[in-house]
């Protein structure tokens, strides 16, 4: 049973947020509690509901890891914008911030009406345009994307994550060669855009040209060491190319670093069922699904190292159960 292993990310998207600075008294550390004060005195000023707007999905938001307060952040963000615009109609940042808040709730349809108005009332709406190619590649529709991605970088010349995203685009479309003209592009403008390496070694890798990419991953792991992403890629690498005991080396490190990162366990379990050390390959596959449940694509291997060990009533049991996702799947 072959099946090329799972990366951590396939195809990492840059989303690319618009700032607005402004100067402000530097004693001040709460800037949204500031607008609001502002804005109770004059509750009908567009700038400020801007601004609270912008600070909100900029700058608190990021800060937040809770789920529902995130929610909530973003949800009085978009009334905030909303307030704006209904003061200003032709106020364009407040549709490209309003796209954006929308775009971190997963609203696409949202999202893509709001970057739509913005690159309509300005020509110089590179973020807008952006963020609207990240709409539709994170809705399955790269080939739509890749026009936004262009005027983007028509609009700002050195708009390396608008390139990294078009590249991400072309590696979807496994149009690899224009992959790597853009990374490369965007390399030479930042040689120090880490995701840029991520995505060469992802568009090779995904070429099957191992040995290309195994730089990249080193390099985008040296540039940010807790990147489990890319040292689970590289791990991939290294158990595509047969170099098994290097995979399982960087896959037990992740792992023991990640808990709850689950593509390391499977590829570690993959790595373990082709090293014959089946009993070790049914642990981690089974402490993968004991991380997530819905992780069903390892089954078969449960299944086969059963089978290898010569547990016959095992093997047939895990048989029956990958069958309900693979009918296909026979021992």
């Amino acid at each position: 049973m072959k099946n090329k292993l799972a990366l951590g990310i396939l195809i990492p998207v840059c989303l690319i947020f618009s700032y607005l600075t402004f100067a402000r008294n530097a004693e001040w550390k709460d800037n949204p509690t500031l607008f609001k004060t502002d804005l109770a005195k004059a509750p009908e000023n567009a700038r400020l509901n801007y601004y609270i707007g912008n600070e909100l999905v900029e700058n608190v938001l990021p800060q937040e890891k809770d789920t529902a307060k995130r929610r909530e952040i973003l949800n009085e963000g978009i009334e905030r914008l909303h307030k704006a615009i209904s003061i200003f109609p032709r106020y364009t940042d407040a549709y490209t911030e309003l796209g954006t808040a929308y775009l971190n709730l997963q609203r696409y349809d949202s999202a893509e009406v709001n970057f739509k108005i913005a690159i309509s009332q300005s020509a110089y709406q590179s973020i807008a345009a952006n963020n609207l190619g990240t709409v539709y590649l994170r809705t399955n529709r790269p080939a739509e994307a890749i026009p936004y991605y262009k005027l983007a970088i028509q609009i700002k010349g050195d708009f390396v994550q608008a390139m990294c995203n078009m590249a991400s685009c072309y590696s979807v479309l496994k149009q690899f060669d224009s992959a790597i003209l853009w990374l490369n592009q965007s390399l030479a403008i930042d040689p120090n855009y880490a995701d840029a390496y991520m995505q060469l070694g992802l568009a090779y890798y995904f070429n099957n040209k191992y040995a290309e990419a195994e730089p990249y991953f080193r390099k985008a792991m040296e540039m940010n060491p807790t990147d489990v992403n890319a040292a689970n890629n590289l791990g991939a690498v290294y158990l595509n190319s047969g170099k098994l005991q290097q995979a399982a080396d960087i896959f037990k490190q992740v792992v023991a670093a990640n808990p709850g990162y689950v593509n390391a366990y499977s590829n570690l379990g993959h790595c373990y069922y082709q090293m014959k050390q089946y009993q070790a390959a049914i642990d981690i596959i089974t402490r993968s699904l004991q991380v997530d449940p819905n992780n069903v694509k390892d089954i078969p291997y449960i299944a086969l190292s059963y089978k290898a060990l010569g547990r016959m009533a095992e093997a047939a049991q895990y048989e029956a159960i990958a069958k309900k996702y693979y009918p296909d799947f026979k021992l």
